[in-house]
C-alpha cells in the first residue's frame, strides 16, 4: 500500500503520547478533506474495528451480521475504545505505511543540541547521536515499546492513554450521504459499519517528548542565545499538515515535543498468515498447576478468560500475553464460562450459582442460583442473551445480560426431556442471539431467541442415535458444527435445521470434547481428549492433525477469535503423571 497525500478522513482530536496521556477522538459535524502527507499512516484491519462496534464481516469485508436497531437502522454501539494494547498490537512493520514528519524527530533534536553547544557532544562517554539521527518505521515501533536506542541513562516512558471514537452512527451516516471515500453504494447502510478505504484521522495523533538535562557551566548562556537565533525552526505549528513542534530551553534543560497526526487507513490486509494455524501453542507457564475447565475469547482476541475447577477466574486484556486472577467462585468439577464479542459481558457458572460480569471480568456478581447439576453456558456475542443448559435439570435463559432468568421445564417438551435424561450437553448462539442450538441427547434449534425449540434432522437416519457433546455456531448462525460421542464431526449450513456427518478419515472415531469455529465458520478447531488437535481451514472440507509436544494433552476446552488469529485452549493435569500439570495455551498467528 502506498502513502496517501490528500484524502477525505473521519475527523477527530487528541492522540497518542509517549511520556504523556492521550485522548483520541471527539465528535465532528462533517467529514472533510485533510492534508495527510506529514501524518503517521498506519493500516488498521477494518474487521477488527468493526468488531468493536458489533459489526461482523467476512474475510472480504462483506457484511454478515451486526447489532442494530431495525427501526432507525442505528448500531447499538455508538462508540468504541482503542487502548494502548490494541494500538501496539497493530503497530508492526507491515502496518506502518509511513512515519510522516516524525522522520526528522531525532535529527532535529540532535541539531538543537549541536546548535546549543556549538558542535557535537558526548553523553556517558559516547557521541550523542540517537539512532544515527534516523527515525523510521522500526524506530517508531521500538520507541513505542520502550526501547532507548542504547543511550546510556535514557529512560523511555510507557505508551499510555485510551482512544474513544464517539457518535459513530452520525459519522457513518455522513459517510453514506456524501461518500467521501468512494467506497459506498446506494445499498450501504449504517449497520455495515466501516468500509475498506475509510480513514480515521487523529490530528494530535502522536506526541513524543525528548528531554535532556544539561550543565553548560556557571553563567554560560551562550547556548540559550544560540537557540534563540533559530527559534523559528524550533517552535512552529503547521495549520495545513497539523504538525507541531515546541522547544523549551534554558541553562539546565532542553525539551522538544513533536506532535503529528495519525491516520488509520482501514484495509483488509492481514499482518499474519495461516501457515501455522492450530500448530503453534505457547504454554502460559506461570499459570501451571490448575485444572482448567473452560476458556473463552472476545471477537478480536484482546480479551481472554479461563476458569479452573477451583473456581478461579483468570483474565487477559492484552491478547493472552499477561494474565490476572480476577475472581473466585465456589469450586466445582463443572465450572463453565463464556464472554461477549467485546469481552465486556462475561458469565460463569459452577453448577449451583451463576455469576455475571459487565466490566470485562474485573468484578462479578452472583445473579442466579440453581440446582447442583452438570452445566454448560454460552453467551450471545452481543452479551444480551445467555443460555445455561443444566444436564438433568433444564434450560435457563436470560435475555437481559444475566439480570433475570427463566427456565424451560415443560415436561411435555422434547428439549426438556432430552436435557433431563442426558448427562452432558453444550449450547451455541449466533452473534445476535437469534439463532440458538442445544446439543444434548439430540440437537435442538431455535430461530427466535430461544422462544420456540425444534428437533434437528439428520440426512442419514442411522446417525439419529448419536449423543452430542459440543457445538460451535458461526456469527451469522447459518454454519454450525457439532461433535458426537461416536467420535464424528457434523455440520449444518441452514441454522441447525439439518445436519450431515463430515466423512473424512482424519476426523472419524475420535474421543472429542471441545470444538470452536471462526465468525464465518471457515476455520475450525476440535480437541481430542488425551490426543491431537484437529483443524480445518476450509469449512470442514479438509482436515489436518497436530500433536502438541508439551503439556498433559488432557484437553478440556478451546476458543478462538472471530478471525481465527487468536486461540486459547486449556488442559487438566495428566491422569497418570501428576508432575504434568494442567495449563493454558495461547496461539497467535504471525
Amino acid at each position: 500500500m502506498t502513502s496517501v497525500s490528500n484524502s477525505a478522513a473521519f475527523d477527530g482530536s487528541g492522540g497518542f503520547f509517549v511520556d504523556q496521556t492521550f485522548p483520541l477522538f471527539s465528535s465532528v459535524d462533517s467529514i472533510i478533506s485533510h492534508n495527510l502527507s506529514d501524518a503517521v499512516q498506519i493500516k488498521y484491519n477494518v474487521r477488527d474495528i468493526n468488531y468493536k462496534i458489533g459489526v461482523v464481516t467476512d474475510a472480504c469485508g462483506n457484511h454478515l451480521v451486526s447489532r442494530y436497531n431495525p427501526v432507525d437502522g442505528d448500531l447499538h454501539t455508538n462508540s468504541l475504545e482503542i487502548d494502548t494494547v490494541d494500538f501496539l498490537n497493530n503497530l508492526t512493520m507491515n502496518n506502518v505505511i509511513q512515519v510522516g514528519k516524525l522522520q526528522s524527530l531525532y535529527s532535529d533534536f540532535i541539531y538543537t543540541l549541536e546548535t546549543y553547544f556549538g558542535g557535537t557532544i558526548t553523553v556517558g562517554g559516547t557521541l550523542f547521536n540517537v539512532n544515527d539521527g534516523i527515525f523510521d518505521k522500526d524506530a517508531l515501533i521500538k520507541l513505542s515499546n520502550g526501547h532507548n536506542f542504547d543511550v546510556q541513562g535514557s529512560i523511555v516512558s510507557d505508551l499510555s492513554g485510551t482512544a474513544t471514537v464517539s457518535f459513530i452512527n452520525d459519522k457513518l451516516q455522513k459517510a453514506i450521504s456524501t461518500n467521501p471515500f468512494n467506497n459506498r453504494t446506494e445499498d450501504t447502510r449504517i449497520r455495515d459499519g466501516f468500509q475498506v478505504g475509510d480513514i480515521i484521522l487523529i490530528p494530535d495523533g502522536f506526541t513524543i517528548t525528548l528531554s535532556i538535562d544539561i550543565n553548560p557551566g556557571p553563567g554560560n548562556t551562550t547556548g540559550v542565545d544560540n537557540l534563540f537565533l533559530v527559534d523559528i525552526s524550533l517552535n512552529y505549528n503547521n495549520v495545513l499538515t497539523k504538525v507541531k513542534k515546541t522547544t523549551t530551553y534554558n541553562t539546565s534543560n532542553i525539551t522538544q515535543t513533536f506532535t503529528v497526526p495519525v491516520a488509520f487507513i482501514l484495509s483488509l490486509d492481514a499482518d499474519y498468515t495461516f501457515a501455522n494455524y492450530s500448530k503453534q501453542w505457547t504454554d502460559i507457564t506461570n499459570l501451571n498447576g490448575q485444572n482448567y475447565e473452560r476458556v473463552s475469547v472476545s471477537s478480536d482476541g484482546q480479551y481472554q478468560t479461563a476458569i479452573s475447577i477451583l473456581g478461579n477466574i483468570f483474565c487477559s486484556s492484552d491478547y493472552g500475553s499477561t494474565w490476572t486472577q480476577k475472581h473466585n467462585i465456589p469450586p466445582s468439577d463443572v465450572c463453565s464460562l463464556n464472554i461477549s464479542f467485546n469481552g465486556k459481558y462475561q458469565v460463569a457458572c459452577n453448577g449451583k450459582e451463576v455469576f455475571v460480569s459487565n466490566n470485562y471480568g474485573n468484578t462479578w456478581t452472583n445473579n442466579f442460583d440453581m440446582t447442583d447439576t452438570i452445566i454448560n453456558t454460552n453467551i450471545s456475542l452481543n452479551g444480551q442473551y445467555i443460555l445455561i443448559v443444566s444436564s438433568g435439570d433444564g434450560l435457563y435463559i436470560s435475555n437481559d445480560y444475566g439480570v433475570s432468568w427463566s427456565k424451560i421445564d415443560d415436561p411435555e417438551s422434547d428439549l426438556f426431556n432430552s436435557i433431563q435424561m442426558f448427562p452432558t450437553a453444550d449450547v451455541g448462539l449466533s452473534f445476535t442471539g437469534q439463532y440458538q442450538t442445544v446439543a444434548a441427547e439430540y440437537i435442538y434449534y431455535s430461530h427466535d431467541y430461544g422462544v420456540n425449540w425444534h428437533p434437528y434432522n439428520l440426512e442419514d437416519p442411522f446417525e439419529a442415535e448419536e449423543n452430542w457433546i459440543g457445538v460451535a455456531v458461526s456469527s451469522l448462525g447459518d454454519v454450525q458444527y457439532a461433535i458426537a460421542s461416536g467420535g464424528c464431526v457434523f455440520k449444518s449450513i441452514n441454522y441447525g435445521v439439518t445436519w450431515s456427518m463430515l466423512n473424512n478419515p482424519v476426523i472419524c472415531h475420535r474421543n472429542y470434547n471441545s470444538i470452536a469455529c471462526s465468525a464465518t465458520g471457515q476455520y475450525i478447531t476440535v480437541l481430542e481428549e488425551m490426543g491431537c488437535i484437529y483443524f480445518s481451514m476450509n469449512y470442514g472440507n479438509d482436515w489436518e492433525c497436530f500433536m502438541m509436544q508439551q503439556g498433559s494433552l488432557n484437553f478440556k476446552s478451546v476458543a478462538m477469535s472471530a478471525n481465527a488469529r487468536y486461540q486459547l485452549l486449556c488442559t487438566h493435569e495428566h491422569p497418570d503423571v501428576e508432575e504434568i500439570h494442567g495449563s493454558l495455551y495461547t496461539s497467535k498467528l504471525s
